[in-house]
């Protein structure tokens, strides 16, 4: 289970290393919505929960 507020990685390593480490700001119907705290100049993007890894 993903929590909201949570740090997460993407599973795929293309979009791992462009997004890094993102927040979990919403989750809905088997999405997150993720991003930065600060934005760093990035949209919020939308990702199946199947495809991120809780970081601790």
């Amino acid at each position: 289970m993903i929590p909201k507020g949570s740090k997460v990685r993407h599973t795929d390593p293309e979009i791992d290393d462009v997004r890094g480490v993102m927040i979990v700001f919403a989750i809905a119907h088997g999405f997150a919505l993720c991003g930065y705290p600060d934005r760093l100049g990035k949209e919020l993007e939308n990702y199946a929960i199947t495809d991120l890894v809780l970081i601790s």
